[in-house]
């Protein structure tokens, strides 16, 4: 017998799958298991401590996660670093040291981002001030130096015209020395 051809064989695979769909045994069978986890933990408050007055501080533990910002998706950054800290609070409670894991979230993305604008621009204009005041400053050394420029050119023409003053006073006292 021949063998039936290769499109046929897809054909029959696509509609095999078709008819049954999606397979979600494992995802059932995971459900299944955190949902008795999840009773269990309840039944014996595994995740509930109160927190007892005195304990040893060699018998505490205490951890914190940086809160995720809410103005983004999480992401695997975000499980990478809670999941550290989850770790050490469970080894922790094993060891049965008395643990303290605050855990939240908050929203302040837009705040810092609107903050951060704020500095600056203020950072901004606080050196626009300055290079302000050092442009008058420098426009202002500008106009002194023009100003000793004229009294100088004055001054020297002054003494031009003093020196045209003096020549002409001694050859009118030669002349006048020459009459008597």
């Amino acid at each position: 017998s021949n063998p039936p051809p290769l499109g046929r064989l897809v054909a029959a695979a696509i509609m095999a799958t078709e008819s049954k769909g999606p397979s979600f045994a494992r995802r059932d069978k995971l459900i299944e298991i955190q949902k008795k986890a999840q009773e269990r933990w309840d039944k014996e408050k595994c995740f509930e401590q109160d927190a007892p007055a005195g304990v040893d501080a060699k018998n505490k533990h205490f951890v914190t996660f940086p809160y995720p910002y809410m103005n983004g998706m999480l992401h695997l950054g975000h499980t990478f670093s809670l999941s550290k800290t989850e770790f050490s609070m469970g080894y922790e409670r094993l060891k049965g040291k008395h643990t303290l894991w605050p855990f939240g979230f908050h929203c302040t993305g837009m705040p810092i981002q609107a903050a951060a604008d704020n500095l600056r621009r203020d950072i901004i204009n606080m050196y626009q001030e300055l290079y302000d005041k050092e442009d008058e400053k420098v426009e202002e050394e500008k106009k002194v130096e023009e100003q000793k420029k004229k009294v100088e050119e004055k001054e020297k023409l002054l003494e031009e015209v003093r020196g045209k003053l003096e020549t002409e006073r001694k050859a009118r006292e030669e002349v006048e020395g020459g009459k008597k």
